[in-house]
């Protein structure tokens, strides 16, 4: 049994018998009235019940019936008397111990102090409680020894993280180069002959989870325009077209089985939307390519095409997608191209689209 399982154990001895200690007076009366009513000299019930059944056994001998009543009445008599021998018993075990009853008040105030003190509602989270404080006071014990060894441990980790900061920033050093050679070179047939790009490498105070640089994505898409933070000074059709280089590159570099472009093409249209769609489409020579755009020139480009719509029910409204066919990709081109007025002329344009991509993927093939 364990300690949590002893003290209660104990906790609930003691409250018995202090109930009994504090009652100890009138207990005792009670089974010394209740014995006298048994076992008096005169008019207890074991003497009256000792006559009957004597009466009973003299009338066997005329009275048949007499000799079962007899032995039930003398069985009675037994019980009752071995009754009266344990209250008399119990009787003689009680007795008034004030110093007792001192000691088990003083025990069980103890307990019931203990746990308002600390909180808790039982003993077994306070002798939980108990052992957490030795944990905690072992620990004080040697404080110095563990401050020590922290402090050792801390030494050794804060010298590997440097190290592989360094080594971090050697690799992003020697690639910054030909991100920027990379991105300058992708930027360029899009509508930015004049683009420049660079990522400024800084130190940081101390290093963190991304290692011990501040690394800056400086742009100038104009002639003599100085370098400044992409976020503060691209357009947005800039940003798009960065934004599409970049995946460009890291696709190439990590060979991603597929890549999703969501409106990469937002803020540009006519010619370097043509373009954006044939950098896409080339990544698709050798990664599965899904574009969601709302540009003809970039839709025209696609091997399949699947519609998204919503329609409205009694319940709400529900998302669908569906691929289209043949015929369904000449509507919906041509409806990008005319808008909400349908043309022939449209219908047109979205078929001659379409056929020159099938020209230049049966070329590449």
């Amino acid at each position: 049994m364990d300690e949590a399982k002893l003290v209660e154990q104990e906790e609930v001895e003691l409250e018995r018998e202090a109930e009994v200690l504090n009652h100890s007076e009138e207990i005792k009366a009670g089974l010394y009235k209740v014995e006298q009513t048994l076992a008096a000299d005169e008019g207890g019930l074991l003497s009256a019940l000792k006559e009957d059944v004597n009466l009973l056994s003299n009338l066997q001998k005329v009275y048949q019936p007499a000799t079962e009543l007899s032995e039930r009445l003398n069985s009675c008599y037994i019980e009752l008397k071995d009754i009266s021998h344990e209250i008399a018993d119990k009787q003689e075990d009680i007795e008034f111990n004030p110093s007792r009853l001192e000691y088990i008040n003083e025990r069980l105030n103890l307990i019931y102090a203990l746990e308002q003190k600390h909180r808790v509602q039982s003993v077994d989270e306070l002798i939980t409680l108990a052992g957490e404080y030795r944990t905690r006071l072992n620990a004080i014990s040697s404080f110095e020894e563990q401050i020590e060894l922290l402090t050792k441990q801390k030494d050794a980790d804060y010298k590997k993280v440097k190290e592989l900061a360094a080594g971090l920033t050697k690799q992003r050093t020697q690639s910054a180069k030909e991100v920027e050679r990379q991105m300058i070179m992708r930027l360029k047939p899009l509508g930015m002959p004049n683009v420049r790009f660079s990522a400024d490498i800084l130190p940081k105070k101390e290093p963190d989870i991304t290692g011990g640089d501040n690394v800056s994505l400086l742009f100038s898409a104009n002639k003599n325009a100085p370098l400044q933070d992409i976020s503060s000074v691209a357009s947005g059709g800039e940003i798009a077209r960065v934004m599409l280089s970049v995946k460009a590159m890291i696709a190439g570099a990590t060979q991603l089985p597929t890549i999703i472009f969501d409106e990469v093409d937002t803020g540009v249209s006519g010619e370097i939307a043509d373009k954006m769609a044939m950098i896409m489409q080339e990544m698709g020579t050798c990664m599965q390519v899904i574009s969601i755009t709302h540009l003809p020139q970039i839709a025209a480009k696609g091997q399949i095409h699947y519609k998204v719509y919503k329609e409205d029910n009694e319940t709400g409204t529900i998302s669908n997608i569906r691929r289209l066919k043949q015929e369904e990709r000449i509507g919906e081109i041509a409806q990008m191209l005319s808008g909400a007025t349908l043309t022939e002329v449209a219908m047109d344009n979205a078929r001659e689209l379409l056929s020159l991509n099938r020209n230049i993927i049966n070329k590449r093939q």
